[in-house]
């Protein structure tokens, strides 16, 4: 399946329709494969933004001229993280992260794990915090490589959401 050369074009401008389908993005990464552009990635529930995640995408930024962030569905995050989350319905988060880590790509996938996404983006590198090193990465077989950020110390979203109440009482 082709990009249309209007999405085509919206992509290449920074913006990503919402609505891009898994062959659109397979579309997308062969076309940058063969500019042979390194593709990194990322992922994340990224519901309340905080300077971890703003050190993640700068970081992430950097290491590579494409870069591609994964947002966890809303159900994944109420599952995940308890009811009440995520704070911000999944379009909200997609825009905010999309501009925040000056991404060439953002995307909410629906599985359960980033594996299907990365078997299609095939990054050189999968940059994802270090709170998962000791964890078995599923679809680390379609990367270049992965890496570890260290999280800042005492920076979390659980934590900012109880700073924050705290703070409102």
């Amino acid at each position: 399946m082709n990009l249309s050369d209007e999405r085509l074009s919206a992509i290449r401008k920074g913006w990503c329709p919402p609505d891009l389908t898994y062959e659109e993005l397979q579309t997308l990464c062969d076309e940058w494969r063969r500019e042979t552009r390194s593709i990194v990635f990322t992922n994340g529930c990224f519901d309340v933004l905080h300077e971890g995640h703003l050190e993640l995408f700068s970081e992430a930024r950097r290491r590579g001229e494409r870069l591609v962030i994964a947002l966890n569905p809303d159900q994944w995050i109420t599952r995940h993280k308890g009811p009440g989350r995520p704070l911000q319905r999944a379009a909200v988060r997609r825009a905010v992260a999309h501009c925040m880590s000056a991404a060439d790509l953002s995307i909410v996938f629906e599985d359960e794990t980033v594996e299907q996404l990365l078997s299609i983006v095939r990054p050189n590198l999968y940059l994802i915090g270090s709170d998962y090193r000791d964890v078995k990465i599923i679809g680390a077989e379609y990367c270049g490589k992965v890496e570890f950020m260290d999280r800042l110390p005492g920076i979390s979203t659980t934590s900012s959401l109880t700073n924050l109440l705290q703070h409102h009482r």
